[in-house]
């Protein structure tokens, strides 16, 4: 099959591991085929445990240097990927239809969907947060921070071959961690496309890795490595238990997204219309081949003729057919067991009273009719299994709390809808709905601003937003003593090269250094005049001379001030602290003036030996080297202590 591409580069049939593009060491090779036309679209490389190793290796060497790389840098890059997928979302789409069987609009909204996972995550990557704890004692500090957790894995399935890898990397890259991937072995080249894209938006060598073949051997190794810190993976129950009990050994994080049986419950008071519009997309969206998919339709019994009367008409509407083709809306069941499972649940609510309103008849290889069945009871097996395909049983019931338990009567626990007008019933209902997705008059409940995971046994770990961000990150506490009361240093933080330190607890006329340049300080007689710290050079010598002209004016008149008769002395009844800091840049066009900031601490309130606590300020940037002299003035600079060994901070 050949593939009409504008970029056919995006259509590899090797996997990458460090940057390399390669075969299997065997030089194994697995088929993927178009479910459409059962004809093979192509080869990738069956790989297995060696290969998987080498690419966790990969993923361990460019960690450190990913992880020091800064959360602004890392969001570029992300979000350049994201607008890379966006700009080639036609390819993209036709490489999913092509190996996946959903019509190309519809893959070109995954193709958008999944890139807007990407272009989140690389905004939400610059806004992690530490904490700082109260501490139990005056003179000591417990502060909390996020580090990147190292290097992460992700199995994806066929269903969501593009949004999926986008859901799971996003967060991870963001966060400074690596990843080796694994895609599902009907849908390897979505992946393999994103891999090329992230390579051209400047992702590192060995940040993102992809091996494709054997999937017990990849994922036996992926649980088994010390190195693996976590793993998501979105597929069956059974799969994650296994997974869960391969990875207890070495005690790993988990994501698990795994078996949904979602119920869609349609009382007797909202806009039918409305209902029917989001059962449709509930419940036939990729088909029926979704986590999400409406299983179960409970309708209220004053309204379930009408409603399956306006259901059955949409579901007719519904075309059929090759993804490539205009109009289609339904493309083929991913294979042949996916076309048997629909068939048994079709089958056994048939024989159990079940009648079927419309659809339900083969259409020859993976494709099938898009089914209403009326009158499903709860002993039915489309009642208790997920049925993954286009099957729509209704379900009439009578009260509120008879829809509530017939909708929690279930193992499962990933998401649920209802539709209804009463407020009171949105609050009741939604509340007692067991499900870690609640859809309320929607049939779409998936974006990437929100957490997205369920309860029960359809999983565990939210992800998205900032709840994804949680199982990557670790969380590094440090309880230090910072001797707050004498000995004490404060590091001022500059931009770039600069740096100043300044140590209150040391007598007035001990030197305060910059970026190698030395200050002089000069306290004044009185503790609520200025302190001034003044560069050394041509420009600050000037400028002190000035400034104890300016002095000797000032003294004079606060002289004549403490005189008069009326002057009542300042009690200092406890030290004070330092108010406010102002930055005076020197004249950028001045060559002296370039290599020496001027820093004013205007009205420096308290004995200096007594400071207690930092300042935010403005600092203007004071470089060691004319090539990189410059002026900036930027707020939110800090003084902060910092624990050394001594118990000293500097």
């Amino acid at each position: 099959m050949t593939l009409s591409l504008s970029r056919t580069d995006l259509f590899r049939e090797q996997a990458v591991i460090g940057g390399s593009w390669r075969d299997a060491a065997s030089g194994a090779t697995e088929t993927v085929v178009d479910p459409a036309t059962g004809a093979a679209i192509g080869s990738v490389p069956k790989m297995g445990a060696d290969e998987t190793t080498q690419a966790i290796d990969a993923a361990a060497a460019a960690f450190p240097g990913w992880a020091a790389t800064s959360a602004k840098e890392r969001a570029v890059i992300l979000k350049r990927w994201a607008d890379l997928m966006v700009a080639h979302a036609d390819d993209l789409a036709r490489i999913m239809t092509a190996e996946q069987g959903k019509p190309v609009p519809e893959a070109r909204g995954e193709v958008l969907y999944g890139a807007s996972f990407i272009e989140w995550f690389a905004e939400e990557g610059r806004r992690v947060y530490g904490d700082t704890i109260p501490s139990p004692w005056g003179d000591r500090r417990i502060v909390a921070i996020k580090q990147p957790i190292g290097v992460t894995a992700a199995i994806t399935p066929w269903n969501f071959p593009n949004a999926m890898l986008a859901r799971k990397a996003g967060p991870a890259l963001a966060a400074g961690c690596t990843m080796v991937a694994k895609p599902a072995g009907q849908t390897p080249y979505s992946m393999l496309a994103m891999a090329v894209l992230a390579e051209e938006a400047g992702l590192p060598p060995g940040v993102l890795n992809i091996v494709t073949g054997d999937a017990r051997a990849i994922g036996g190794v992926m649980t088994a490595s010390p190195i693996v810190q976590k793993i998501s993976f979105t597929g069956s129950t059974e799969v994650g238990r296994v997974l869960m009990r391969q990875s207890a050994d070495t005690i790993k994080k988990l994501s698990l997204e795994l078996g949904g049986n979602a119920p869609f419950i349609v009382f007797d008071d909202p806009d039918l219309d409305k209902a029917v519009e989001g059962a449709m997309v509930a419940k036939f969206r990729n088909n029926g081949q979704t986590c999400v998919c409406a299983n179960r339709i409970y309708v209220q019994a004053g309204v379930y003729d009408a409603f399956a009367e306006k259901l059955v008409a949409a579901v007719k509407k519904l075309k059929v057919g090759n993804g490539f083709d205009a109009g289609v809306t339904l493309g083929p069941l991913i294979d042949e067991k996916a076309v048997a499972k629909v068939r048994e649940h079709l089958d056994d609510a048939v024989a159990k009273g079940a009648t079927v309103l419309t659809g339900g008849n083969s259409l020859g290889g993976n494709f099938i009719a898009p089914a209403v069945v009326a009158d499903v009871t709860p002993e039915m097996i489309v009642s208790r299994e997920e049925t993954f395909g286009p099957l729509a049983p209704l379900i009439r019931f009578s009260t509120e709390d008879e829809a509530i338990r017939l909708a929690n009567d279930t193992e499962f626990g990933l998401a649920s809808y209802f539709y209804s007008r009463d407020i009171g019933r949105v609050w009741r209902v939604g509340e007692k709905l067991e499900y870690g997705i609640v859809g309320i008059n929607t049939g779409l409940i998936s974006t990437a601003e929100a957490p997205f995971g369920g309860v029960k046994q359809s999983g565990l770990g939210a992800r998205a937003r900032n709840t994804a961000s949680r199982t990557i990150w670790r969380s590094s506490i440090s309880a230090w003593d910072c001797d707050l009361r004498d000995g004490l240093s404060w590091k001022v933080h500059l931009p770039r090269d600069a740096e100043a330190v300044v140590d209150p607890g040391k007598a007035a006329t001990e030197a305060v250094v910059a970026s190698g340049h030395q200050f002089r300080t000069a306290l004044p007689e009185r503790r609520d005049d200025p302190v001034q710290l003044l560069g050394v050079g041509a420009v600050g010598e000037q400028r002190q001379r000035g400034r104890e002209a300016e002095g000797v004016r000032h003294e004079a008149v606060a002289r004549q001030h403490r005189q008069a008769p009326n002057h009542r002395p300042r009690q200092h009844h406890r030290p004070m602290r330092p108010r406010s800091l102002r930055t005076v840049a020197p004249d950028p066009l001045d060559p002296a003036a370039r290599h020496h900031g001027h820093i004013e601490v205007e009205r420096l309130l308290g004995a200096a030996s007594n400071i207690r606590k930092g300042v935010t300020c403005v600092v203007p940037v004071i470089s060691a080297s004319p090539s990189r002299a410059g002026v900036s003035g930027r707020p939110g600079v800090t003084f902060g202590p910092q624990h050394t060994s001594a118990g000293t901070a500097r």
